[in-house]
């Protein structure tokens, strides 16, 4: 099915609601982000580990296994028929719970694109929802958009005996030397996207810098920057917390950088959208991959 000036579904979160910015009535039809979270920060958490074995519609065997750590999920799946050893072209998955026993996860390849969807819910017998491919959007030579809608497959997986070594998760103060760099994510061509770039000053803090967007026709903006604020505040503190720095911007925008191993979670602080910060429908907010040096 192809459709015009359609934007693609990414949401993990969508709220329909009027806003008010410096007097401006705004319908704000998608706000996008991982589940809000409330201003403590980051501390040692508890791993949930799954290991898994099924099929995606039903004929495409997979294996898969994440870990969950403060309702973020990462792991790896492989699909068997390009896989000989369960490891050899697995592809990464970040994601995060949206409520009991309820995940949302991207498969992400290595350059951040993001390949697929999965989302359902975690059983006492295994995994059951759906994976979805992005959703393509094309752009003709008068600079007109349209997008295909992705298909949609169910994806069931039962316990694997097969057991994953522990992920790496967290980085902290004492990994700060390896954290600096380029982080990134898309849905493809004319798709949301995200991208952070992460330096180290010479008193050992760290200066960011996000640019990400919605997508296609309108590729609204959201911004955000370690050294520049929009409410005329001074530079953010940079100085990382565990792996957590708090980003404020007033009273109405906040969200928190969680640094680990090789990617970056950013979440918006509760009831603290940015949305007189951003573009209609943008965020900072995702899941974000460190690119190679």
């Amino acid at each position: 099915m192809t459709t015009m000036f359609r934007s693609p579904r990414k949401a993990t979160f969508a709220a329909r609601a009027f806003l008010t910015c410096g007097g401006i009535c705004l319908l704000c039809l998608s706000i996008l982000t991982l589940p809000a979270m409330a201003s403590s920060p980051a501390t040692q958490q508890t791993t949930q580990r799954y290991n898994w074995q099924g099929y995606i519609k039903e004929s495409i065997a997979v294996s898969a296994w994440w870990e969950i750590q403060d309702g973020i999920v990462a792991g790896a799946l492989s699909y068997n028929k390009y896989s000989t050893n369960g490891e050899q072209n697995a592809i990464r998955l970040f994601g995060e719970m949206l409520a009991e026993g309820h995940v949302y996860i991207r498969e992400m390849l290595p350059d951040g694109q993001i390949s697929g969807m999965i989302e359902g819910r975690l059983s006492p017998e295994g995994f059951t929802g759906t994976w979805t491919a992005p959703d393509r959007i094309t752009a003709d030579k008068n600079g007109s958009f349209s997008a295909k809608e992705g298909k949609t497959y169910p994806i069931s997986l039962t316990p694997s005996a097969t057991v994953h070594e522990p992920l790496r998760w967290q980085a902290d103060s004492a990994d700060i030397a390896a954290i600096p760099g380029k982080y990134v994510y898309t849905y493809g061509p004319y798709q949301a996207s995200g991208q952070v770039a992460v330096s180290r000053t010479a008193d050992g803090a760290l200066n960011y810098s996000i640019d990400a967007s919605t997508s296609a026709p309108a590729f609204n903006m959201a911004k955000a920057s370690s050294k520049e604020r929009m409410q005329g505040l001074p530079p953010a503190k940079t100085v990382l917390e565990n792996n957590r720095i708090l980003h404020e911007d007033g009273e109405d925008c906040a969200f928190e950088l969680l640094f680990f191993h090789d990617f970056l979670v950013i979440r918006m602080m509760d009831q603290r959208f940015c949305l007189c910060n951003f573009g209609m429908g943008a965020t900072v907010a995702g899941i974000y991959l460190k690119q190679p040096e």
